[in-house]
């Protein structure tokens, strides 16, 4: 959507996993810290080496719960580190 602010959301759940466009990728375990970024013109979208949460909410919702959880967005730093964003799962 070139030009246009918006809200987006990605869903894992149906997204993933056989009988999906990405049948190779697995659910999330508890734990487990997947990673995202942003990308503008297919350039990832960072600030001095570092992904930008600015604007970006992230909830969880476990298999069988009632309602989604918000989870806190991380950024990978340190020595090596890719600056990209991510959570940890519950």
């Amino acid at each position: 959507m070139a030009g246009q602010a918006g809200v987006f959301e990605f869903i894992l759940g149906p997204n993933v996993g056989p009988g999906t466009p990405r049948k190779h990728s697995g659910k999330l375990a508890s734990g487990d810290k997947p990673e995202f970024v942003f990308t503008i013109n297919n350039i990832e979208y960072k600030v001095a080496g570092e992904a930008s949460a600015g604007g970006v909410m992230a909830y969880v919702k476990a298999a069988g719960a009632a309602d989604w959880a918000p989870v806190q967005i991380m950024t990978n730093t340190g020595m090596g580190a890719n600056g990209n964003t991510y959570i940890t799962t519950p």
